[in-house]
């Protein structure tokens, strides 16, 4: 049962999410230079924001 788990998540991992790659590592790319909010494409929240919902 064990052995069916493993090579299932690793079949999924190798055959699916391999063809997402160039995407994650470009999102990451872009979370490394320009930070978090660049990824999702909006303005940072403002502080008075974040304290509010707090």
């Amino acid at each position: 049962m064990t052995i069916a788990i493993g090579g299932g998540a690793a079949f999924a991992i190798i055959f699916f999410y391999s063809a997402y790659l160039p995407m994650f590592l470009a999102q990451l790319e872009t979370a490394r230079s320009s930070g978090l909010t660049a990824v999702s494409g909006r303005e940072p929240a403002s502080r008075e924001a974040l304290w509010r919902t707090l």
